[in-house]
């Protein structure tokens, strides 16, 4: 290995992946833990479901786009940016959906439309990340 490589280039895809689900499965932790303290008259499963349901709007959505500037940002830094970019975002494309069509009733479709889009620009972006560095 050479000397003046970085480890984190060194890791494969799927090392990655499970350095960032473990990053996600603790901020999932930690977010039920502080919601269970700040509503503990109520029960886990209630406190479960209302945390969940946040993370899965604000969190999933602002990870997904945060992971794009994994190189420039301190994980740390991705997972707090990740709930206001996650909320702004969801706003904005189920605004823009919304005048296509009324979306209602259909709460996923903002979640579905972000997640694809980021997966296609990564699929596309490690395309070209990997064809240029071909000698």
């Amino acid at each position: 290995m050479n000397q003046n490589s970085n480890p984190k280039e060194t890791l494969t895809f799927k090392e990655k992946l499970k350095v960032e689900g473990k990053r996600l499965l603790l901020t999932i932790a930690v977010v039920l833990v502080i919601c269970q303290i700040a509503f503990y008259k109520e029960s886990f499963f209630n406190v479960a479901k209302f945390s969940l349901s946040f993370l899965y709007f604000s969190l999933l959505p602002g990870y997904a786009l945060m992971m794009l500037l994994a190189d420039q940002l301190k994980p740390e830094l991705r997972i707090i940016l990740s709930f206001p970019v996650g909320l702004a975002v969801y706003a904005i494309v189920g605004y823009y959906l919304n005048m296509i069509w009324p979306i209602k009733y259909l709460l996923v479709i903002p979640l579905a439309v972000i997640l694809t889009c980021g997966l296609v620009y990564y699929y596309k972006n490690k395309k070209i990340t990997a064809k240029e560095n071909i000698p």
